[in-house]
């Protein structure tokens, strides 16, 4: 009897396995420059390389995009930044899931920009989803100098949003045994049978 429920575990334990699988992601990043219309001198837009992009990975797996700001003023203007300029940029994703169709998942980057220092500086924020799978988005700081921007100049700045996969979801799944494994456990389980006929006839 020991040797038929061995055998009974073997089967279980090889038709369920949990494993942890790569996403695919797909999503949107759109850059604001929420002061505008602004409060001072400056006026920031950005473009992403990739506005829509898709990629697929596990845990530690990172995508880049990059990012080029331009920041301009009007013919006249001094390019004096007075106080903190906000900047933000807003990223939406869809996260393809077998039980529920998609799983959506936002988050938003904030930068300020300060004249006195001449930088932009962003904050990160992590990305959630239901099903544990998470993404850590990243910019880094830029520099800039606002004697590039008055009278109407523009100066342009850059840097990749680098997307981490921080979390990937874990699946179990029921999977049929492979026929060398079937083949396996028959043997297994007739020789557990076999001897347990030789210990009732003894």
């Amino acid at each position: 009897m020991r040797f038929s429920l061995r055998a009974l575990v073997l089967v279980f334990a090889l038709a369920i396995s949990s494993a942890s699988f790569a996403d695919t992601f797909s999503g949107t990043a759109v850059f604001n420059d929420t002061n505008n219309p602004n409060t001072n001198d400056v006026v920031f837009t950005g473009t992403f390389a990739n506005p829509s992009f898709s990629f697929t990975g596990g845990s530690g797996f990172v995508y880049s995009n990059f990012l080029t700001i331009t920041a301009s003023t009007t013919q006249g203007g001094n390019g004096i930044v007075t106080g903190n300029d906000t900047l933000a940029v807003v990223l939406n994703f869809v996260l393809p899931d077998p039980q529920n169709g998609s799983l959506t998942g936002t988050g938003t980057i904030t930068g300020h920009t300060n004249n006195a220092a001449g930088t932009i500086t962003w904050s990160d924020t992590t990305i959630t989803f239901s099903d544990g799978s998470t993404l850590l988005a990243h910019i880094p700081d830029f520099s800039f100098s606002s004697a590039n921007i008055s009278d109407g100049k523009t100066a342009t700045v850059g840097g990749n949003l680098d997307l981490t996969v921080t979390g990937d979801r874990t699946i179990t799944t029921a999977t049929a045994p492979e026929p060398s494994s079937i083949a396996l456990m028959s043997t297994g389980v007739l020789a557990a049978a076999s001897a347990l006929r030789r210990r009732i006839k003894a």
